[in-house]
C-alpha cells in the first residue's frame, strides 16, 4: 500500500514539477499569510503573526520547507521530509498535477495550507480547524515564546509564489 501511494505521489510530483521546474531541478512554492487570533491564556490579547512557508519540491521525490513567523519570540525551522509519508504532525503530499497540501496535524486543530499551481503562478488557502470536541486551539505564541490557548485562529490575506 504505502509503495502504491508513493507512486501515485510521485507520479503527481512529476507533473507539478514539470509546470515549475527551474535550472536546478526544484521548485519552491512560497505561502505567506498574517494570522489573526485571540489568546485567552494565560492572559488575554488580540493580535497576530506573520507566517511564511517554503516548499521545495526536488525531483527525487524530498520536500524540504522552512517555516518562520515574525514577533518577539518567531518560531523557525527548516526540515526535510519524504513527500506523502506523514513526519512527526507533517504530511506534505500532492493531490493533483495542480495541487500540493501541507497538514500540520496538532492536539487540538489541523493547520491545511494548499497551494494550487497553475503555469507560473499559483493561489492559496490557509485553515485552522479544530478537532471535533476542542472548543479551543492550543498554539505557540510569538510574543510569550511557548504554547497558549486561543479562542479563535485564523489566516488572512494568504499569497502564493513560485521560483
Amino acid at each position: 500500500m504505502k509503495l502504491w501511494i508513493f507512486a501515485i505521489s510521485f507520479v503527481g510530483l512529476s507533473l507539478l514539477w514539470v509546470n515549475m521546474a527551474t535550472a536546478d531541478n526544484s521548485a519552491t512554492i512560497t505561502v505567506e499569510f498574517n494570522t489573526k487570533a485571540t489568546r485567552i491564556r494565560p492572559s488575554y490579547r488580540e493580535g497576530g503573526t506573520h507566517v511564511s512557508v517554503a516548499i521545495v519540491l526536488e525531483t527525487t521525490g524530498a520536500v524540504s520547507e522552512t517555516l518562520s513567523t515574525t514577533g518577539p519570540r518567531p518560531y523557525n525551522f527548516v526540515k526535510t521530509r519524504v513527500l506523502g509519508q506523514r513526519d512527526g504532525r507533517v504530511t506534505v503530499r500532492v493531490v493533483n498535477a495542480n495541487t500540493i497540501e501541507r497538514v500540520a496535524d496538532f492536539r487540538t486543530h489541523i493547520l491545511r495550507i494548499v497551494a494550487r499551481v497553475n503555469g507560473k503562478s499559483c493561489t492559496a488557502s490557509v485553515s485552522f480547524q479544530l478537532k471535533p470536541g476542542q472548543k479551543e486551539y492550543e498554539s505557540y505564541s510569538t510574543e510569550l515564546g511557548t504554547s497558549a490557548i486561543f479562542s479563535s485562529i485564523r489566516a488572512v490575506d494568504p499569497t502564493c509564489s513560485i521560483r
